[in-house]
């Protein structure tokens, strides 16, 4: 019982000890945080923001103590404020690294959708990253990379500011990924650019970017500059509702259909749905501070979507199982078990969906 959820929960808390024995590279004032002994210590810290829900800060508190000797909410600011933001990012990182699973892959290929989201925080004044003061608001930007077949967050980035800068972290992600698997990067409108297009080649992988409809290419960045050569093939189609799609693409034509392109960039869809269940089920929007690097620390603990892609005819109620999930990782070791399982199949419900993995090209 519950062999699979109790490896992936000693993985995720394998990962927290190793980072304890190495704290220092995930606080503000090394050698001196966390260099006394509290009941809020680095590592509790850490798995309390990893299974953080939506209710208020205390309730959390609470909960996450049983109610028995919990600190003050001032406390656990206090303690919460002397980490850095990088250290939920080398968690997702790291985790994924651990786990080792193979992805899932479309026809040999692992399918990698980049997208952006804006995340809108509480107004704070005395923010440093604070954006968009004359909305009464603060913003982050974020960027993440997401198997679309394996439903699995591959890394993120966080910055206060605009869709700018989407390019450069696309960039970023497709020069740190691994050269496991043959990779095609799905992008939609606001990435074509000779840049990304060079550096996904340049790793030897490809890419199907939908890029908007024109009678010429001077949308592209840079279309102007000839110091490199590269050579990308334009797809252009008709839709129902009478306007085109244009996607660019590396993939040749005689292996690649069109078909077989538009299927591909249909399933980037799957990341928009990721983003979905992150802000809306995993709370990802009920922040527990006004403070940017805080907010960051939540956002990057949010990022562990993950679903098991099935041919049957149910599918398990994501929101149940989230719930079900976080009470699971937060149970002590000499909590009475219970089958984590068995309890999701409890909420099921129908799916038409078919396994895109199955579609032939």
């Amino acid at each position: 019982m519950n062999d699979y959820p109790n490896f992936v929960k000693k993985t995720l808390c394998s990962v927290v000890d190793a980072m304890e024995l190495q704290k220092e590279k995930f606080v503000k004032t090394p050698g001196k945080d966390f260099t006394r002994h509290l009941i809020f210590d680095f590592s509790t810290i850490i798995i309390f923001v990893l299974s953080a829900g939506c209710n208020t800060q205390a309730s959390e508190l609470m909960n996450f103590f049983d109610f028995k000797q919990f600190p003050s909410v001032p406390a656990f600011v206090q303690q919460r404020d002397k980490i850095l933001p990088d250290a939920f990012h080398h968690i997702l990182i790291e985790f994924n690294n651990r786990m080792n699973v193979s992805p899932k892959l479309f026809h040999g290929y692992r399918l990698l959708a980049v997208d952006g989201s804006d995340l809108t925080l509480p107004f704070n004044p005395k923010e440093p990253e604070n954006i968009r003061t004359k909305d009464h608001c603060n913003f982050l930007h974020m960027n993440t990379i997401y198997d679309v077949c394996s439903k699995l967050y591959v890394d993120a980035s966080l910055y206060a500011g605009t869709k700018c800068g989407e390019v450069a972290a696309a960039v970023e992600f497709v020069k740190h990924l691994p050269e496991k698997f043959p990779v095609i990067l799905i992008v939609d409108r606001g990435y074509e650019s000779y840049n990304l297009f060079a550096h996904v080649e340049e790793r030897l992988f490809d890419y199907v970017i939908r890029i908007k409809d024109a009678h010429s290419f001077d949308f592209i960045e840079n279309s102007k500059d000839l110091d490199y050569e590269i050579q990308i093939r334009f797809v252009r189609f008709k839709l129902d509702n009478g306007e085109y799609e244009v996607l660019a693409t590396s993939l040749p034509e005689e292996i690649f259909s069109v078909d077989a392109l538009k299927e591909i960039y249909h399933m980037r869809w799957n990341i928009e749905t990721s983003y979905l269940l992150s802000k809306w089920v995993l709370g990802m929007t009920s922040y527990h501070s006004k403070k940017a690097a805080n907010v960051k620390q939540e956002v990057y603990a949010d990022l562990r979507t993950e679903e098991r892609g099935k041919k049957h005819t149910q599918q398990i109620n994501f929101t149940q199982a989230i719930k079900i999930c976080l009470h699971f990782f937060r149970a002590s070791e000499d909590t009475q078990a219970f089958n984590l399982e068995a309890t999701i199949r409890k909420f099921l419900h129908l799916s038409g969906a078919a396994d895109p993995t199955k579609e032939k090209p």
